[in-house]
């Protein structure tokens, strides 16, 4: 069970992943067919892509989550499928408070970093990315890191820059059920320029000004206003032959923070009132 929408209408999920036979009486009665799901959810309007998310969300973390822990006994679900507890009588989970698993989200940072000079930003690319497609840097946030610390860590292990402390602020945020992240939107300001990938999970990181990142932002925009046909993956837009940056697109909240410093939108505070600890400044182990 997903919930009770405005008008009280329940709404419920199936996984009929195992089950082909349902899944094939379901397209043949109801003309409809099963697709990928990751641009089917950035075509639905919003409302119904937000239901969406949530439906894969619980499901993945169901089926991730058949087995106890602690003694390996089969699962049961429990209050409609948003928990899990094992049955198993003289298993350690029964120990504690730590008796029922609860849907997981993994926490991560993506994070707008941009030059001492304010007229630049960094940018990362993986090996897997489409041809001079770039993006922000990222990462998951670990055990015991807040997010300013996540922050610096990501942006010292994977480019070799350092942040200003006091020029951290926090953005946005956007869902990824893919399977079940929390994409949290940071800001944040450089006090060096040296760009050097260093864990190897980016192939190049360069700094790129305000005129190439609002080039690219205009480009593959239809010149009619109109909107433009859905990509294959709504995440890498299509841009002009030719193009020397390509963006995520509008789907992805790395181009909203993208979108919001070139725009001129991003601030950061002021002062601080008391220093955040830096996991990076203070000699935490890399991994």
């Amino acid at each position: 069970l997903l919930g009770f929408d405005e008008a009280d209408v329940p709404h419920w999920v199936l996984d009929v992943t195992n089950l082909p036979a349902v899944s094939a009486a379901l397209e043949s009665t109801s003309g409809l067919s099963f697709v990928d799901p990751r641009p089917a959810a950035f075509a639905m309007p919003p409302r119904d892509a937000a239901i969406f998310s949530h439906a894969r969300a619980m499901v993945d973390w169901n089926a991730r989550n058949s087995f106890c822990s602690m003694c390996g006994a089969r699962t049961v679900s429990r209050h409609a499928g948003y928990k899990r507890g094992c049955p198993a009588t003289g298993c350690l989970s029964k120990a504690g408070v730590q008796n029922v698993s609860y849907p997981r989200t993994d926490t991560v940072v993506i994070v707008c970093i941009v030059h001492p000079d304010g007229e630049r930003i960094l940018l990362g690319r993986k090996k897997a990315f489409p041809p001079h497609f770039y993006s922000c840097v990222a990462g998951f946030i670990e055990p015991g890191e807040s997010l300013e610390e996540a922050t610096h860590r990501e942006a010292r292990e994977e480019t070799s820059v350092r942040l200003n402390p006091a020029r951290v602020a926090y953005h946005s945020s956007q869902p990824w059920p893919f399977p079940a992240q929390l994409m949290v939107g940071m800001v944040a300001e450089a006090v060096t320029d040296e760009v050097r990938p260093v864990d190897g999970e980016l192939e190049d990181a360069r700094w790129f000004s305000r005129e190439e990142v609002l080039a690219a932002l205009a480009d593959g925009a239809p010149a009619d206003g109109k909107t433009a046909p859905a990509p294959a993956d709504p995440l890498f837009r299509p841009q002009a032959a030719g193009a020397r940056l390509r963006l995520p697109g509008t789907v992805a909240i790395a181009r909203t923070l993208i979108q919001a410093w070139a725009d001129g939108s991003v601030k950061f505070p002021t002062a601080v009132a008391a220093p955040v600890p830096i996991a990076g400044a203070s000699g935490r182990p890399r991994m």
